[in-house]
């Protein structure tokens, strides 16, 4: 929001140095992005002299004119015919490159082939308010080429306040005028609204419906007759300039200076386009269509909230007019709106037409959507704008304002308590302190400290925001600082502490980069999980629908990282997440349960930079080949992967991750998933190449990471080699047999390696063959003095190596390749 000091101090009495009110708006809470002081900036502004004056060819709007602007240099700047300028006349001129402070910079132009190469500078243009006629004017030849802060004095300057979210009060010059006087000791003097005595005691010239009283709770008009649309005066012209908007005409440029002054969005219409003399606050109907003044059509696809009259909608309410209804140079009658409306209902709306400015939204949407005051400042901004319209557009008032406002929204009341300030700001306040730094701020506070907020406060929903306020005035430098005594600490981790740490730096040693997202996301951010991790937790207060309900799985997170990657040109993929899941039952209204949770995702080249191979992929057994090796690293002895069929893994390139402590299957536990992300589910746009996955519980790790790994001592004693190829059918699971295999052969099997898998002619069809190496080696045992530093016998191992067959047949039906 941009303030200029000068209009600011209009509101606040006696006046202050600019620079003492430029320093008051950090310590209200308003934070300044950027102070202009204008007699500093506006050096590159020269006074240049007018030699010569002519049409823009036919174009009756556009002059151009040469202009001297230092001694023998004459440049052509094309103006607007709006503003007289005459032969003769110094006025202030921007040279090519001068940023001026209110936002415009300049730049070579051409008009119908026209050269213009500087810019004659209003008082708005240069974030100044007007002075007579708008335009600065000299005649003393002498101040050719000057610098304008030379020439005159400028003793304003303009600032660019970033307004916070839960301070909509703030969003008008009056707002932060009001703060402003409370902290520096000032009257707050505001512009006179007397309430518009119609010329017309007839009935009211107009009915008003609501029909959504919810989303609209007060809805006020005036109509005023005989107005007389055009230009506006040169100093309303230059306010809105500083304020960076673009004069149009008296009734829609006192709109825009009342939003800016009070911080209450208008809007005018033209009464002769309402039909039936009535206006409906409904929502738009099926078949309904808008037209916007950004010539944007709006449908009825979500049932927006509009202004209608009694055939069609003329508004989208508290966000733009539509076209026909605007004012016009024809207009005569103008019918004045002022309204309160649903903060929660502008910005859904905002959101899901997509209205207004890059950012989204309009001026009236921006303040509607963070609360504006339904009383006192949209009564005293409704009588302001009538009295301006009638003052600078010559009209008078029709009758009573029409009002429907069914339930009155009453100021909050709080009981406070003068130790409890103190205990809070860690100094003693008194009660007198508190009352009278409330009662600055517009307030109604008794002596028994019992205060009622006025409903321009909208941020006031709890006794600590007062508390707040008071220290504000107090002045946060006054409030002494005292040290916190506190004593040592163990400085503990818990076992999920350490296994977080462990996991991200085997994660990033393994080439991955970590993530962080919120563990909010949209509904159907993982509605690939269907009902899989339970009922979707749904968000009480949520701001957005995308930020609505805790996630259930990192991978939604992840992928929208990988989205943004591959926007990019990203050509492959290594990144992971830890972090909490949140799930609850389906049937159940338990409180959700929250887990600790790791996932990855990967994909693309699998040596981006290596030379020697660089094209080749990750693919499925690159990221199994990680999953075994990050729980290995975790503690895991022994795990399972079982193919499965589950979203959003592709079908037949999935499987679930299970362990099994200390080797006993029927023990199995599931503790994640592993496969390859189905392109149809997982809906990232244009991937280049396949992306695989897997997502882990690390709360079913914490046990295996946390149990001492044991020692065993080294033999000395050779090992025994045995190969094994059987042939099975290709739908035997291969975990399965790796399984039967280890048991049959016992704790001699020092070790087990698939080395081939072979389909083709020698095999017949549905059927493969696997090729086995076995090593076995005596364990040492310190408890059997027979088992100590013995070597197997090769009838051993043959004796064990016929079982392994002969249950693999039984179970398998494998036979024993040749």
């Amino acid at each position: 929001m941009f303030v200029n000091t000068q209009w600011l101090l209009e509101y606040l009495e006696p006046t202050c140095p600019h620079d003492e009110l430029v320093r008051a708006f950090a310590m209200i809470g308003l934070e300044v992005e950027e102070h202009f002081e204008l007699q500093k900036t506006l050096r590159p502004v020269r006074i240049g002299f007018v030699r010569a004056k002519e049409p823009l060819h036919d174009d009756n709007d556009m002059v151009v004119c040469q202009i001297e602007t230092e001694k023998g240099r004459v440049i052509p700047v094309v103006c607007t015919a709006e503003h007289e300028i005459q032969v003769g006349w110094g006025v202030p001129v921007a040279p090519i490159g001068t940023r001026l402070p209110s936002g415009r910079r300049v730049t070579i132009g051409e008009f119908d082939g026209v050269r213009s190469e500087a810019m004659v500078c209003l008082d708005g243009d240069m974030g100044m308010l007007a002075r007579d006629s708008g335009l600065q004017i000299f005649d003393d030849e002498r101040l050719l080429g000057a610098p304008l802060p030379t020439v005159i004095e400028i003793p304003e300057s303009l600032v660019e306040l970033s307004v916070l979210p839960n301070r909509p009060d703030c969003l008008g010059l009056i707002g932060i005028a009001r703060e402003v006087a409370a902290l520096l000791d000032l009257e707050l003097r505001l512009p006179a609204t007397p309430a518009i005595e119609a010329e017309e005691s007839t009935a009211p010239p107009v009915a008003v419906e609501l029909q959504e009283p919810q989303l609209c709770p007060r809805y006020t008009c005036q109509l005023i007759r005989a107005v007389q649309v055009g230009s506006s005066p040169p100093w309303l012209k230059a306010r809105l300039l500083v304020t960076r908007q673009r004069p149009i005409n008296n009734i829609v440029d006192v709109t825009n200076y009342v939003l800016y002054e009070y911080g209450q969005p208008l809007h005018a219409f033209d009464f002769q386009k309402l039909e039936g003399g009535k206006i409906v606050v409904r929502k738009m109907r099926d078949g309904e269509q808008i037209t916007l003044l950004t010539g944007k059509v709006i449908d009825a696809s979500r049932s927006p909230l509009v202004i209608a009259d009694r055939d069609k909608p003329v508004a989208l309410a508290g966000i733009m007019g539509d076209l026909p209804s605007q004012t016009s140079m024809d207009t005569q009658d103008v019918l004045l709106e002022a309204a309160y409306f649903d903060p929660v209902g502008i910005h859904t709306t905002v959101r899901e037409t997509d209205v207004g400015t890059e950012a989204g939204g309009t001026e009236s949407s921006y303040r509607f959507e963070r609360g504006t005051d339904p009383n006192t400042m949209l009564t005293a901004a409704a009588n302001r704008a009538c009295n301006l319209l009638t003052e600078l557009g010559g009209g008078h008032a029709v009758g009573p304002r029409v009002e429907a406002y069914p339930n009155v929204r009453e100021p909050i009341a709080w009981q406070l308590s003068a130790d409890r300030f103190s205990s809070y700001l860690g100094m003693p306040v008194t009660a007198e302190t508190i009352r009278d730094k409330l009662n600055r701020l517009g307030m109604d506070c008794n002596e028994g400290l019992q205060v009622s907020v006025p409903t321009w406060r909208a941020d006031v929903n709890d006794p600590v925001v007062l508390i707040e306020d008071v220290a504000r005035l107090i002045g946060y430098d006054k409030i002494p600082s005292q040290t916190t005594p506190s004593g040592a600490t163990g400085g503990t981790r818990s076992p999920m502490d350490r296994l977080r740490e462990t996991a991200a730096r085997f994660l990033s040693d393994s080439g991955c980069l970590e993530c962080r997202h919120s563990p909010l996301e949209s509904p159907d951010a993982s509605a690939w999980l269907n009902g899989d991790a339970g009922r979707i937790i749904q968000i009480v207060n949520s701001a957005t629908t995308e930020m609505s309900v805790l996630r259930r799985s990192l991978l939604s997170s992840l992928l929208k990282a990988v989205g943004r990657n591959l926007r990019r040109g990203a050509t492959a993929i290594r990144i992971f997440e830890i972090d909490r899941t949140f799930r609850a039952d389906a049937k159940a209204k338990a409180s959700p349960t929250e887990t600790w949770t790791v996932a990855a995702i990967a994909g693309g080249d699998l040596r981006a930079f290596d030379w020697r191979n660089g094209s080749e992929r990750l693919d499925f057994y690159h990221m199994k080949g990680l999953a075994e090796a990050f729980l290995e690293h975790v503690g895991v002895a022994s795990h399972t992967f079982d193919p499965v069929c589950l979203a959003p893994f592709r079908a037949g390139a999935a499987a679930t991750i299970g362990i099994t402590p200390n080797q006993r299957p029927q023990e199995s536990a599931q503790i994640g998933t592993l496969g390859e992300l189905d392109r149809q589910v997982v809906a990232v746009k244009k991937l280049p190449f396949s992306l695989f996955a897997f997502e882990l519980d690390l709360g079913a790790l914490e046990t295996s990471f946390m149990t001492a790994p044991q020692f065993h001592p080294l033999t000395q004693t050779p090992a025994v080699t045995r190969d094994l190829a059987i042939v099975v059918q290709q739908d035997q699971s291969y975990v399965s047999i790796e399984q039967l295999i280890r048991q049959t052969a016992g704790s001699d099997l020092e070790s087990l390696r698939c080395v081939d898998l072979y389909r083709g002619k020698q095999v017949e069809s549905g059927r493969h063959s696997l090729a086995f190496r076995l090593i076995f080696r005596a364990r040492p045992d310190l408890e059997q003095a027979e088992r100590r530093d013995r070597t197997l016998t090769a009838e051993e191992v043959s004796a064990t190596m016929d079982r392994i067959v002969e249950a693999l047949k039984r179970d398998f039906q494998a036979e024993l390749r040749a």
